[in-house]
């Protein structure tokens, strides 16, 4: 989870979040429906699985993820992450 980027070049820091999930274990996990529902909001839609080992990013503006980090990413959220910390 990326949640307090900093700004790069003329791109608001707000535009870099991004969460990471990724499969440790050895059977694909069908993420299919599942949801973010707090801070952000985002549904995987029918279909999404993540192979083991694998990963899948969930980036604030998937272009500018692209830009920055290399590589694509086609699940975009709306809302941002909190830069606070919970105790």
């Amino acid at each position: 989870m990326h949640y307090h980027p900093v700004d790069q070049d003329t791109v608001d820091a707000k535009q870099l979040e991004f969460i990471e999930l990724k499969n440790t274990g050895t059977s694909t996990l069908d993420l299919s429906g599942l949801s973010f529902t707090d801070g952000i909001e985002y549904t995987f839609p029918a279909g999404t699985t993540v192979a083991p080992k694998g990963f899948v990013v969930v980036a604030s503006n998937p272009e500018e993820f692209q830009q920055l980090y290399g590589f694509t990413t086609d699940f975009g959220y709306s809302g941002s992450l909190s830069n606070g910390r919970n105790s």
